[in-house]
């Protein structure tokens, strides 16, 4: 319970920094936490394939990663 606070407060200043200073290579960034995130849980998701509660888990990576993306688009939007 404790990393996934962690976690949550970690993406919501992540995709708030990253909307609002719109820093130039922080979508990477997102992207690789949200990697990294989500791959910590591969060995408990592995063994716990019954139940649905590692999608509540992995929802901050999740999150990191799509919001990585969206930066990704937004900042080559606003190049061309």
């Amino acid at each position: 319970m404790l990393a996934w606070m962690l976690g949550v407060l970690g993406t919501l200043l992540i995709l708030i920094g990253g909307f609002i200073a719109r820093p130039p290579y922080l979508w990477l960034g997102a992207i690789v936490i949200g990697l990294i995130y989500t791959s910590s849980f591969y060995g408990w998701i592995k063994e716990d394939t019954g139940n649905l509660g590692w999608i509540f888990n992995i929802l901050p990576g999740l999150v990191c990663i799509i919001g990585g993306v969206v930066m990704t688009r937004l900042s080559s939007r606003r190049r061309a």
